[in-house]
């Protein structure tokens, strides 16, 4: 019941502002652009080292070089590691891209692997006349997945697309709004991006050098039916000639600092010498409960005012089955929750999308040793009693329940059992598929009694008898109480699993929760 990394660590590369500006501060190359020697210039363009923080706390690295072939193409190659406090235990992931590009930028070829713990995902690719030729690997899974371009006869980029494209067409203020479509390679979709550049202004770095540097704003969409929606808005300042030297977005309160590696090192270990606390992403990720009690966890009924600072509760929290969302007004949602075993009138029902009975690179719901694992819980059988039968089978079967895990697959938890709520979630999932009920993952809060809080939790509903049933393999009750608060639900696939989660990540910090009482 825990935060969880996103799928691409590039997304978290952020955090904090800086301020003050002089005219006459007008930035030029820096001492770095001007070390490098006539060698250098002629193979690499770019080579940068970067400390992600979070609050004062290290907890990550970045490393970036970008070097050009004789033929006048590009190699792309950038390692983002970083390990996050979650309830206490830490999680490391890391992402290894490599991309080819032409002397413009645009994308020829990529191999990227994602590291969470276990195996790692694996995306490659190579473009065509029409897009992308694209294949997706986990534990257990392969697919491919044509990608056609979003249009026609625009340049394509690769994952580091907003950087690349800094060195190529460096900043300048007032210029007028660039636009170009770069591979998001975890999503298995192509991204619209804006830039923007503002006036110079003077940043202090952690070494408490300063220098002027031009903020730029880049905000990426995702593009679905003409129709964009916001994936993440961050702040790059650079140099005069378009080197990155902070990076900056609210997606996850996170920064980073381009610092030499030395430099690096020496305030890594400071931070280990004197730390200072952690920072504990789960939890600033939780949301107080005004009126809470333990009794909530073994609720029936449950009414809950949720206010908003800056969004709308009522468009992020959707009615389903067991839950009835009532706008108030733009900032106030009042939301109803039933326990699962409740009776109650029908209500329009979603019908399961192909996706919600295949198997994916997440739910593998065809691997020999899952279909053997749901056949021997539930003899094959597809019905409530057997859903539930499999919900009990993983709460049991994951013995080992900790935070330390990244993001594993169900064909993963098969052969590992351990993890936190999405191992439970993704593995329900896979079983019952395996067994022909159609099953997706439900994601939202969950009350935790102990600390009288909301925390961000996934969870399962499966279709039966014409209606979506949720299911909660982390907690093995037969029945979801009325502390589940209900977000959305999607079937957790390579093309939709952005939309699903995006939601959440807008919520952050922005919310608080109030439970109705008696008169």
């Amino acid at each position: 019941m825990a935060a969880k990394l996103p799928l691409l660590l590039t997304l978290f590369l952020f955090a904090v502002a800086l301020s003050g500006c002089r005219q006459a501060d007008k930035p030029e190359k820096t001492p770095d652009t001007m070390k490098k020697t006539e060698q250098e210039k002629s193979q690499t363009l770019e080579s940068a080292h970067f400390l992600c923080f979070s609050g004062t706390s290290p907890v990550g690295t970045e490393v970036w070089t970008l070097r050009e072939n004789p033929d006048g193409s590009l190699e792309n190659h950038v390692l983002s590691r970083l390990t996050l406090t979650r309830f206490g235990e830490s999680v490391t992931a890391e992402v290894e891209m490599k991309e080819t590009l032409a002397a413009d930028g645009n994308l020829r070829a990529f191999v990227t692997d994602v590291r969470m713990g276990g195996v790692p995902m694996r995306y490659s690719g190579k473009r065509t006349v029409n897009g992308l030729e694209m294949d997706v690997s986990t534990f257990g899974k392969e697919q491919h997945l044509p990608l056609e371009s979003p249009e026609e006869n625009i340049p394509l980029y690769g994952g580091y697309a907003a950087e690349v494209h800094l060195l190529r067409n460096p900043p300048h203020p007032g210029e007028e709004r660039i636009s170009f479509y770069r591979l998001e390679a975890t999503l298995s979709t192509w991204v619209y991006v804006e830039r923007t550049c503002d006036a110079a202004e003077r940043v202090t770095f952690p070494t408490n050098r300063t220098f002027p540097l031009y903020p730029v704003k880049i905000r990426s969409f995702l593009v679905k039916s003409g129709q964009k929606t916001l994936l993440q808005e961050e702040t790059f300042w650079c140099d005069g000639v378009g080197k990155i030297w902070k990076k900056e977005s609210p997606l996850m309160q996170m920064t980073s600092w381009r610092l030499t590696p030395e430099e690096i090192a020496e305030i890594q270990a400071e931070a280990i010498a004197t730390p200072a606390g952690e920072f504990d992403f789960a939890q600033a990720m939780s949301v107080p409960l005004e009126n809470g009690t333990a009794a909530v966890s073994n609720s029936v009924k449950e009414v809950y005012v949720v206010t908003g600072d800056g969004v709308s509760p009522a468009d992020v929290f959707t009615s389903a089955t067991f839950q009835r969302v009532e706008k108030v007004d733009d900032r106030t949602a009042r939301i109803t929750v039933f326990a699962s075993d409740t009776v109650l009138p029908d209500v329009p029902q979603s019908v399961p999308t192909p996706e919600d009975s295949q198997a994916g690179n997440l739910i593998q719901s065809d691997a020999p040793r899952i279909r053997a694992l749901a056949e021997k819980a539930t003899g094959g059988e597809a019905s409530l009693a057997a859903a539930k039968k499999l919900e009990r089978f993983v709460y049991e079967f994951i013995t080992d329940k900790n935070y330390a895990r990244g993001f594993a697959t169900a064909a993963e938890v098969a052969e590992h059992p351990s993890g936190d709520c999405t191992e439970h979630a993704v593995f329900l999932a896979a079983l019952l598929r395996a067994i022909a009920i159609p099953a997706r993952v439900a994601q939202g809060l969950v009350y935790v009694a102990s600390s009288n809080t909301f925390v961000w939790h996934v969870w399962n509903e499966a279709y039966l008898d014409g209606r979506w049933i949720p299911l909660d393999g982390t907690l093995g009750q037969g029945v979801v109480r009325a502390d589940h608060l209900r977000i959305n639900a999607g079937d957790f696939g390579n093309t939709t699993l952005a939309a699903t989660l995006l939601p959440t990540a807008g919520l952050i910090g922005k919310i608080q929760i109030r439970r109705e009482v008696g008169p």
